[in-house]
């Protein structure tokens, strides 16, 4: 007798439409079940407050925000409900660029790789800058492979164009993004069309600066100035222990692996292990002038993700390693998680009692405005 299930498999379309919607479903859950975070009740306030740029980061997130309490409310689902919305997109962009045959078992390979990366789960649902920043980050990588593939012509330097400012107003660590992909190929210097990608994106871009301008450019002296304290040897040994649990230390391993044993196959893989190690050894050097806070290299997920998938359909050993070492760790992320929505551990963090503080806040402060 022939097994229902193996008479009626499930097409890769269909199975990668369902793992997207499960992934979709989770991070609703966990918004709902999730208390808001301090970071994400500061951009709440930006949210608030609509402009073309804030004191520490460009507008983008407050966009994102404020749409979503449009729709939703000032609920915890209306602050995180376009942060959810864009890791949809930002899950079959980066699946398109991973650019593997589409089957059942590359799906699974791509999402149980993507899934291992502990902070793309965490901007699915919390609403920071980060959130997309990741989404440019890929359609940024995206558009870059369509100039490439178009033999760099003008609709691609535009389409860059767009991409890039986007990075910019998400976060200013895009910036990086887009000088690591340069750094890949200098031979954009001889093509016109990336001048054309270049100024357009500086003139998408120039209500922002001209915000900047207006202020005495606050952002920079935060950044450059402010957020200096000093330097100190510790940094570097707590630099790269708190680099395990943004990717997961089993999915790192993986992806340093790939970064030394895959020979670049083209332009565009140049440009993957250039942002990929590009961050990693940035952010390592950043330890010179100030503290590096860890997820500050979550834009090195995005090329990680794809040369890990890429390597694995070719590379037996690395496939036998996700299936034996990093699948099970799907199991303590999700622990992980499930601990963000209930509070039964003794550990308190910024995610635990936020509406009791608040309660209690409001009892002493009454009317007056905090």
């Amino acid at each position: 007798m022939i097994h229902p299930v193996a008479a009626y498999p499930i097409k890769p379309g269909r199975l990668f439409q369902l793992l997207l919607m499960a992934w979709f479903l989770l991070d609703i859950v966990q918004s709902l079940f999730t208390e808001i975070g301090n970071d994400e009740s500061y951009y709440w306030v930006y949210a608030q407050l609509p402009a073309w740029g804030y004191y520490d980061h460009p507008p983008l997130v407050a966009l994102v925000i404020r749409a979503g309490t449009w729709l939703a409310g000032d609920t915890t689902l209306g602050v995180r409900l376009f942060v959810m919305v864009m890791q949809l997109l930002f899950l079959w962009v980066l699946y398109r660029l991973s650019a593997v045959e589409h089957s059942r078992h590359h799906i699974l390979l791509f999402f149980l790789v993507s899934f291992s990366v502990v902070m793309l789960q965490v901007y699915g649902f919390v609403a920071t800058p980060d959130a997309p920043l990741l989404l440019f980050t890929v359609l940024f990588l995206w558009s870059y492979r369509y100039f490439l593939d178009t033999d760099y012509s003008p609709a691609g330097a535009l389409l860059m164009a767009f991409c890039m400012a986007g990075l910019m107003y998400s976060k200013y660590h895009g910036a990086l993004v887009i000088l690591f992909v340069i750094f890949s190929n200098l031979k954009l210097f001889t093509k016109p069309a990336f001048y054309l990608s270049v100024v357009t994106a500086v003139v998408l871009f120039l209500p922002h600066i001209l915000w900047q301008f207006n202020n005495d450019f606050p952002s920079l002296k935060y950044h450059l100035v402010e957020r200096s304290k000093g330097f100190r040897w510790s940094y570097f040994p707590d630099f790269l222990v708190n680099q395990l649990p943004v990717f997961n230390p089993f999915t790192l391993g993986a992806g340093i692996y790939v970064l030394f044993r895959r020979n670049e196959k083209d332009t565009f893989e140049r440009a993957l292990k250039f942002v990929f190690a590009g961050f990693l050894l940035f952010f390592t050097l950043w330890n010179f002038k100030g503290r590096v806070e860890p997820h500050w290299t979550i834009a090195a997920a995005v090329p990680m993700v794809i040369l890990i998938v890429r390597e694995a359909t070719v590379n037996q050993k690395l496939m036998n390693y996700i299936r034996k070492v990093i699948t099970p760790s799907l199991l303590l992320i999700l622990i992980a998680r499930l601990f963000l929505m209930v509070d039964i551990l003794p550990l308190r963090t910024e995610w635990h009692g936020d509406r009791q503080r608040v309660a209690d806040l409001e009892a002493i402060a009454g009317d007056r405005p905090v």
